[in-house]
């Protein structure tokens, strides 16, 4: 099954798991989840299409936007403020530096089964407790993981990706990954 949505998406999740390893299908599962297949104000106005929030270390523009978050299982009605970008690569890109960030170890060791990679990322990631489910059923309705990047045609960016993750994974997988 196709959505017109990912159309677009396609060659910047593509890019992003050339540089980063971190999987198309879950990127682009993400952005239909995040941003309701590209209807979000936030995606219209900020194409930020993984609900990324700005953080005390973001130094590019911002929206400030309502949003609901989960406390303790129950929704939430919050304003909460976002990172805005030029492009939808810069989203994508910014989604893997996201994971790279230190909270994702336990999820950046399978970026190679999307499936487990989620639902480890998701622990973090959202607050929803249902996330994972979610992304993967989006996976599995459209069929994201024929979107996946093999590994020999990742080019790591050093910028993106720390150096003890491209050499951990080089080593693990007995493949050369180009730096």
């Amino acid at each position: 099954m196709k959505h017109p949505f990912f159309e677009e998406l396609i060659p910047h999740a593509r890019e992003m798991q050339r540089r980063t390893g971190i999987p198309a299908s879950v990127a682009l599962a993400q952005a239909a989840l995040e941003s309701g297949f590209g209807k979000s104000l936030l995606s219209k106005q900020a194409k930020n299409l993984f609900g990324i929030k700005t953080g005390k270390s973001w130094k590019g523009e911002i929206i400030t936007l309502p949003t609901t978050e989960y406390y303790q299982g129950r929704p939430v009605r919050v304003v909460a403020r976002w990172r805005k970008y030029h492009s939808y690569l810069d989203a994508f890109l910014d989604l893997a530096r996201v994971y790279y960030n230190g909270l994702y170890e336990e999820a950046l060791p399978y970026r190679q089964n999307p499936r487990e990679f989620i639902k480890r990322a998701a622990k973090t990631y959202a607050t929803d407790p249902k996330y994972a489910e979610k992304v993967i059923a989006l996976i599995d309705k459209y069929r994201l993981d024929q979107y996946d990047v093999p590994p020999s045609e990742w080019v790591l960016d050093h910028s993106i990706v720390p150096e003890t993750w491209y050499r951990a994974w080089a080593k693990v997988y007995g493949e050369e990954v180009k730096v």
